[in-house]
């Protein structure tokens, strides 16, 4: 189970995130949410999380000083910036930081930032096509997979796909 932590002021983009995730990963993550920056910390300093999408621009505390807490305390958080603001994405840059997407979220570069990111958190993944929907699961939690005609079932300790 991998623990994401969605900070973000603007309540849409918190809802647009959680979403697509959701939909991606039925039952593997937890998601907590954060709707300015003293929050977020809060959150990180009660919860070791794996994966952060960490706005640039919120109030009580902006997403740069955000990173840098991760950078000095949680070294193993990966971080995902989403920002309407271009002009400070140079600023965002750092050791933890795997990804940038700009709003309005592109739901195919989500996907792709996804997809390196779960490779760096969690080694080779499995994308599955299921009644229209992709879900992508990390190859180390399936415990088999097996043949059923001309589809293919594959076993997690949270599913079935």
């Amino acid at each position: 189970m991998l623990k994401v932590l969605i900070a973000d002021d603007e309540e849409m983009s918190r809802s647009v995130i959680s979403y697509i995730l959701s939909s991606h990963f039925k039952n593997q993550l937890i998601l907590l949410e954060a709707e300015n920056g003293r929050e977020a910390v809060s959150i990180a300093l009660a919860e070791k999380v794996n994966l952060v999408f960490l706005d640039i621009e919120m109030p009580a505390q902006d997403g740069i000083s955000i990173k840098e807490y991760f950078e000095s305390n949680q070294k193993q958080t990966r971080i995902i910036f989403t920002t309407s603001h271009r002009e400070r994405v140079l600023e965002a840059f750092g050791k933890n930081v795997v990804g940038f997407l700009l709003k309005p979220l592109c739901p195919k570069i989500f996907r792709k930032v996804m997809e390196k990111t779960l490779l760096d958190l969690c080694g080779p993944v499995l994308e599955i096509a299921e009644n229209g929907e992709t879900y992508i699961l990390p190859v180390k939690r399936i415990k088999y997979i097996e043949a059923q005609d001309k589809y293919t079932l594959a076993v997690t300790e949270t599913g079935e796909y």
